[in-house]
């Protein structure tokens, strides 16, 4: 998606503009996206690119010989103690609270999702920030000569002097868990910035050090007896007010509505104030999502649109991806990319329901299988460094916003004793006490009942319903002719169908592919020969293939995709 980036020049030699214009040509991914005029001095050269749907005021924004840079944006503007105009932007208003207190202390404060940068020229310190969870990437490389930072770490692909090395502890940890664990990304020296983070680059004498604003620690559990009826309708309350923040009448907001619980909460709480709400669904024709979520449309009375998922398009639209999230994000782990452009003409806000039940119905809580640094994190490494990627792609054409992740709603949530967040036990009764309409008769796509039949019938049914869908497939592949109502084509399925089986054929039997340098060819081709003799492998297979497809895109520009076009893909 479009971002930020810039250089700093590390000698007495001034930053190339022409190398900065080619650092925003690797964030141009549409010619709909608009550009900011460089800033430059004898230091640094720096733009931003972006949709032109939030924060539209030009960049950087100044005061006092101070710039500053922002992508993303800012909900909570009135708790600031200096308040700018909305008209000039959240990068003003950052700059107007940091000349009030240099210190930085204000944005333990600040209810937002975004990565920002400070230039404070008379004090000759460049200052990178990122929001509390770390949601709005920024990356950042230091050469000899330069230190370069970038939304998207494929920018540096532009500078002379830098080398794409691939780190090879983070390739293995790509294996193990499909997405990379704190602040590694694909390339040796590049870093993401860490949630909550101020990296500061001290002009004076080149160096950098980091500094946290705001820990997880900080969240302390409430003490004493606890009143679920007092937290329930607390919960509603926050969360109305989360929602409220996010959906402003001057924009056209939507949704992309499921038939689990969080975006279906999100819907409830949208406000009322005579617009027409979009809610778009896509899944295989006539599966649980698409039903469900037809049932909680009409009740808020939104206009619901369904785009039906086939096998036939959604491998350019999945390329794609890949580039855009500089391969972090699994090839086949993201659906529906080729309906954005059809999103973006019905809204320019998209609600997304991540982090709801992961978060605030405690669904992590116990998961195996993930990594788990820091105990005071909730989520280990998924949120940030996983779930965010797989709809990164989006904010290419529209702007996504993400209620659960608001400050007050997380703080409750999280002060709140782990058994009452376990298994969603609190988070149901949330939802139920506070939009009965929207869940009490209206099945949960998970267990296929409302989450207001008893715990023990939902197990029953749940369990029941996925024995059926293991007996349908079973029967689909004798040829019966049976219908599976599960939401998407499964992995395994894109990969023995076409186009998607000739694509991996290719892929992995090219005498010129690169993945051989890091991986034992005999390896991945007898994972691919057993997946396609009927063992699932469908883990490793996913894995190897974006590996491949990251490395073709960096170092031979196949499968990137056109301006305003996927790939095009001969097989």
């Amino acid at each position: 998606m479009p971002g930020i980036f810039g250089l700093v020049s590390l000698t007495e030699k001034p930053p190339s503009t022409s190398v900065v214009s080619g650092m925003q040509n690797y964030l141009h991914h549409r010619s709909a996206f608009l550009t900011d005029t460089f800033y430059q001095d004898e230091k640094i050269c720096a733009g931003r690119c972006h949709t032109g749907i939030i924060n539209t005021s030009p960049q950087p924004a100044h005061k006092d010989d101070a710039f500053a840079w922002l992508d993303g944006e800012f909900y909570n503007h009135g708790d600031f103690s200096v308040i700018a105009s909305s008209e000039n932007g959240d990068a003003f208003l950052l700059l107007q609270n940091y000349a009030a207190d240099p210190s930085l202390n204000f944005l333990k404060i600040i209810d937002g999702v975004y990565s920002a940068v400070i230039y404070d020229r008379p004090r000759k310190k460049i200052f990178f920030i990122t929001d509390r969870y770390g949601l709005q990437h920024l990356y950042w490389v230091k050469t000899k000569d330069h230190f370069a930072w970038a939304t998207e770490y494929k920018a540096f692909l532009a500078l002379p002097e830098f080398k794409p090395l691939i780190d090879i502890n983070g390739l293995k940890e790509f294996l193990e868990y499909g997405y990379f664990i704190e602040d590694r990304t694909w390339f040796e020296g590049v870093s993401l910035i860490p949630p909550a983070t101020i990296l500061t680059v001290d002009l004076n004498n080149n160096k950098t050090s980091a500094t946290k604003y705001w820990s997880w620690t900080d969240i302390k559990k409430l003490q004493g007896p606890i009143d679920e009826k007092e937290i329930e309708k607390e919960w509603g309350r926050l969360f109305s007010i989360a929602v409220e923040r996010r959906c402003s009448p001057i924009e056209k907001t939507g949704i992309t509505l499921s038939g689990g619980l969080d975006s279906r909460a999100i819907l409830a709480a949208m406000p009322s104030r005579g617009q027409t709400i979009h809610a778009v669904t896509f899944g295989k024709k006539g599966c649980d999502d698409i039903r469900i979520a037809a049932r909680v449309a009409a009740v808020k009375g939104a206009i619901h649109s369904i785009y039906e998922l086939d096998n036939s398009s959604w491998l350019n639209a999945n390329l794609s991806a890949v580039w855009c999230t500089d391969g972090e994000a699994c090839f086949l782990d993201t659906y529906g990319n080729e309906f954005l452009s059809s999103f973006s003409e019905k809204m320019s806000i998209c609600l997304n329901g991540i982090a709801g039940d992961a978060i605030h119905g405690g669904s992590y809580l116990g998961m195996k299988g993930q990594h788990f640094p820091d105990f005071h994190d909730p989520y280990g490494q998924q949120g940030r460094r996983y779930i965010r990627l797989v709809f990164w792609l989006d904010e290419s054409f529209l702007h996504v916003r993400m209620p659960f992740y608001d400050n007050a709603l997380i703080e409750l949530s999280l002060s709140l004793p782990d058994n009452l967040r376990a298994r969603s036990y609190i988070y149901k009764k949330t939802l139920l006490h506070n939009y009965p309409e929207f869940f009490r008769d209206i099945p949960w796509q998970k267990s296929g009942v409302p989450i207001s039949y008893p715990e023990y019938a939902q197990k029953i049914i749940s369990f029941g319903k996925r024995a059926s869908s293991r007996i349908l497939r079973k029967a689909k592949s004798f040829g019966l002719p049976l219908h599976d109502r599960r939401n998407f084509a499964s992995q395994r399925e894109k990969t023995i169908g076409e186009p998607g089986l000739s694509f991996f054929n290719k892929l992995f039997t090219n005498k010129n592919a690169y993945y051989p340098a890091y991986l034992d060819r005999a390896k991945v081709l007898k994972t691919w020969d057993l997946h396609k003799s009927g063992k699932d492998a469908i883990d490793m297979i996913n894995r190897y293939a974006t590996i491949e497809i990251w490395l073709q895109q960096v170092f031979s520009n196949t499968f990137r995709p056109q301006q305003d076009g996927f790939p095009l893909v001969k097989i």
